[in-house]
């Protein structure tokens, strides 16, 4: 008498694999991108962007605290990434709205 073969569906583990491989792409070129923009925009910090010549010290400390911009750029990316993953994509420039209805 043959033994029957009894093939397992592995179909958990192949979509887990990809999975978990999407994320680690997102994460990589989400981190990748963020600090290209940073450079890019050149969002240095002593103010030479945001100072027109009418904010006073007190207004820059609140503008660097409200955007995290006396923290480092791998700091700032998670704030931005908990900020995407919680839904708050920001202010468009194009139409002048929020991204989402939430705000």
């Amino acid at each position: 008498m043959e033994a029957v073969r009894v093939y397992k569906s592995n179909w958990w583990g192949f979509i887990g694999k990809r999975v978990l491989i999407a994320a680690v792409a997102f994460f990589v070129i989400s981190f990748m991108i963020f600090c290209r923009t940073d450079y890019i925009t050149n969002m240095d910090r002593s103010g030479t962007i945001i100072d027109y010549g009418y904010l006073t010290e007190a207004q820059r400390n609140e503008y660097f605290n409200k955007y995290h911009l006396n923290y480092g750029t791998v700091v700032r990316y998670f704030f931005w990434l908990g900020d995407f993953v919680t839904g708050d994509w920001g202010y468009s420039s194009q139409d002048y709205s929020w991204l989402t209805e939430s705000k």
